[in-house]
């Protein structure tokens, strides 16, 4: 007597596709961090100071430009080098004067890696949890194509459960990510004083829309004169009008308003929109599966 064995089954596309890009996703979170250790294997590291920034144009067709740093640092034998950094964006967590690690070559010191970019953990958590969501996406609809009723009910019931809460996973932990980073950049700014808003910041709407934020001004004990933007656009505030201010003693350019909103805004935004993600999937437990099972 022969026997014969089943196929195997044949997943839907849905399933190949989510299980394709959440593993190029996590491949790609995982390389960024291997490519980042295998670039400083071999070199010095030492500290330098930002001395300064300088614009690049993105490109034909884009009207913002980027953020570039320039870096000074002395090597071991006390040669003064200043580089520029490879890595352009158009927002730094850090200001002039501010200390930032370096990474060189002994032989050639010009060719030195600044850490002075987003923290190197960010963009690898990031898609490594975007491939975890694809990876729910995946089993959500891991149902062969000859499926029975009772894989039928399963996953219909299950999926769109563990979809909504895949999203709101990632949403709340990239929530809790930015918020951990956003407490580090607080940390130094333990004095307060009184800033003046010299540029309430507008809104045109229209094709040409603009949007800018308040440009405030304070004073250091030394009387020494800084300025910087809210986190916060709004048309909230007025020429003038006076408001608390946060800094940083050893570098002053470090500064924000000191108000709720103006520090933790992305953090509860990202909140409340995982929020409903999360409601829709509590609301759509399967709680009579097993009734349906039995009744099959």
């Amino acid at each position: 007597m022969l026997l014969h064995s089943s196929p195997p089954p044949r997943y839907s596309r849905p399933t190949v596709f989510f299980s394709f890009l959440g593993a190029v996703l996590i491949v790609f979170g995982i390389t960024l961090h291997i490519r980042g250790e295998i670039e400083k294997q071999g070199m010095q590291e030492t500290t330098g100071i930002l001395i300064s920034f300088f614009q690049k144009d993105r490109g034909e067709g884009f009207k913002k430009t980027d953020k570039c740093p320039r870096v000074r640092f002395y090597t071991l034998t006390q040669i003064p080098v200043t580089v520029e950094g490879r890595q352009c964006t158009s927002y730094s967590k850090y200001e002039v004067n501010d200390q930032v690690k370096v990474f060189y070559p002994p032989e050639h010191p010009e060719q030195a890696l600044l850490v002075v970019d987003a923290d190197e953990w960010f963009y690898v958590v990031l898609s490594c949890g975007f491939g975890a969501m694809m990876w729910v996406f995946a089993l959500c609809t891991h149902t062969p194509r000859d499926r029975t009723g009772f894989n039928k009910s399963l996953m219909d019931k299950w999926g769109l459960t563990l979809s909504f809460w895949g999203i709101a996973l990632v949403l709340y932990g990239l929530s809790f990510w930015v918020l951990q980073l956003e407490l580090a950049r607080q940390a130094p700014m333990t004095e307060t004083t009184t800033g003046i808003v010299i540029n309430p910041g507008y809104a045109n709407t229209g094709r040409n829309s603009k949007f800018l934020c308040a440009l405030i001004e304070f004073q250091t004990p030394n009387h020494e004169s800084y300025q910087f933007s809210t986190s916060v656009c709004s048309n909230g505030y007025d020429r003038g009008e006076t408001v608390s201010v946060r800094y940083a003693p050893a570098n002053p350019r470090h500064a924000m308003l000191d108000s709720f909103w103006d520090s933790m805004f992305i953090p509860v935004i990202l909140f409340l929109i995982g929020f409903p993600f999360l409601v829709v999937g509590m609301v759509s437990w399967p709680r009579r599966l097993s009734r349906s099972i039995t009744r099959r």
